[in-house]
């Protein structure tokens, strides 16, 4: 069982942490434009139980791949850890198909450019996220080299967010809707 564990920080502006990146010699990876498309059935089951079924199509100079990945709920921790299992798909339609076929539903898609960066056995992720704004995510193999690199990069003072983008994304357009 593979474990996902990362810190994911709101900033401002992505500039300076790329230069922080630049300045500590990190490696760049790639540039990704990354479709999310979220899952749940009827019951809203991934929902309450906090779990999370997505198809990400995303694209690089190298061209595009699709992931189905689950993501169990959330445990205990200082920063966000949970089980993750992600398998490639050929096909994304297919990959949507299937899901459908198990009786899920599309519920949202969330829209994002990231910029990843490779740092201390870290990957770095400057996100930005449509009508969110930026964020940094810093995955790792332990929460003790993601806050060491949070350090490095001048960001120890922000807090974590535990929250996933499709969350805040839902969150935000109930905002918009009461607006």
């Amino acid at each position: 069982m593979a474990v996902e564990i990362e810190a994911k920080l709101k900033v401002d502006d992505l500039a300076p942490v790329q230069a922080r990146l630049e300045g500590l010699e990190a490696t760049f990876v790639a540039h990704q434009d990354q479709q999310d498309l979220y899952f749940d059935n009827a019951q809203r089951q991934m929902v309450t139980q906090d779990k999370c079924l997505r198809v990400r199509i995303q694209a690089t100079d190298q061209g595009t791949q699709t992931f189905v990945t689950f993501k169990g709920p959330k445990q205990q921790a200082d920063v966000k850890c949970r089980e993750e299992i992600e398998i490639p798909a050929s096909d994304p339609d297919q990959a949507t198909a299937l899901l459908e076929g198990l009786g899920y539903e599309q519920k949202m898609i969330v829209h994002k450019h990231r910029e990843l960066w490779s740092y201390k056995q870290c990957l770095i992720g400057l996100d930005r996220i449509t009508d969110l704004g930026s964020y940094v995510e810093i995955e790792g193999p332990s929460s003790d080299m993601i806050k060491e690199v949070q350090q490095n990069l001048e960001l120890e003072n922000l807090t974590h967010c535990q929250k996933s983008y499709a969350c805040l994304l839902a969150e935000y357009q109930k905002l918009k809707t009461k607006n």
